[in-house]
Order: structure tokens, then C-alpha cells, then sequence
């Protein structure tokens, strides 16, 4: 897919378009694209970015650890096979944020707002769980939401991406 030359729909000229195919099959959303397109999707977004690619204070990727990607999942598949729960997560909304990071899981400075990302289980028909639902609690007492990523490139290592 060449990320340019399908710029003549796109979410500013057809925003309701968008939101409206948003909804559309939760459950399959994303896809598996290959590295070409990767890259070209990140560059179309550097092009527009405030500052140089190479600037250590330019974040524009996040990393999560594989333990903490799957104890998120367990935890939606585990609301998702309790039957007193009628909608079911069908997808995730990833969120931009900042954060302050108390308990970090690496040794960032404390107290320091840092750019996030925030993993939000959505539901049937597109909403985030936490907007529709009283606030739901795992076995442990947690709730599903996965942040306190860690800030990457160019402070974490090297990239797919040559700046």
C-alpha cells in the first residue's frame, strides 16, 4: 500500500467516514502489514512532526514488555468467558498520554511527565469499557488498562527507521 497516493480520503476530509467504518467489525480491526509499509507509515508521520526524527527529545514510538502484553490479554479473554459480562471486548483504543511515572517499570526520572501511550479494552460498538460499564475489576482487584510504556526511539535503541 503506498501510504501517499491514497491520500484523497483521508480523517480530515471524511471524518464521518471514518468514524462509521471505525465500528465495523471490531474484532478483525488492524491488519499485518510488512516492514515497506511500516516504515512508509512512520516517515508519512515524521514529515509532519514538530521536530528532526534524530532529536533525543522526540518521541514517537512506546515499548511494552511481552509479560505486560500478555497479562493484558488474559485479562480481557478473562472478561470476556464470564457470562454475567453481556458486552464483550472486541478490540483495543490506544490513547496518546503523558505520565508521571511513580512506580516506573525502568529507571526513568521520577516526577518527569513523559509522553505514553494508554491501552483501552473497547466493547461492542466501539466504546471504551471504562465509558459504558460501573468500572470493572479483575479476580485481583485491577482494572484492564495498560500505560507506563517506555519511551522509544531515540532513547531506548536503534530503529527499523533510518533518520
Amino acid at each position: 500500500m503506498d501510504f501517499k497516493s491514497n491520500a484523497a480520503i483521508t480523517q480530515q476530509n471524511a471524518p464521518d467516514l471514518a468514524c462509521q467504518n471505525a465500528k465495523i467489525d471490531l474484532v478483525n480491526a488492524g491488519d499485518i502489514i510488512n516492514v515497506e509499509e511500516a516504515r512508509l507509515s512512520v516517515l508519512n508521520y515524521l514529515q509532519d512532526a514538530p521536530m528532526a526524527p534524530d532529536d533525543k527529545r522526540h518521541i514517537y514510538g512506546y515499548t511494552f514488555g511481552l509479560n505486560k502484553l500478555k497479562e493484558f490479554y488474559n485479562k480481557i479473554e478473562s472478561y470476556n468467558n464470564d457470562p454475567k459480562n453481556d458486552l464483550k471486548i472486541e478490540g483495543v483504543r490506544i490513547y496518546h498520554g503523558k505520565s508521571i511515572r511513580e512506580k516506573p517499570s525502568l529507571p526513568l526520572i521520577e516526577g518527569i511527565l513523559y509522553k505514553d501511550v494508554v491501552l483501552m479494552p473497547i466493547v461492542e460498538g466501539g466504546d471504551d469499557l471504562y465509558k459504558i460499564l460501573p468500572p470493572f475489576k479483575d479476580k485481583n482487584g485491577e482494572e484492564i488498562i495498560l500505560g507506563e510504556s517506555r519511551p522509544c526511539p531515540n532513547q531506548c535503541g536503534s530503529s527499523f527507521i533510518d533518520v
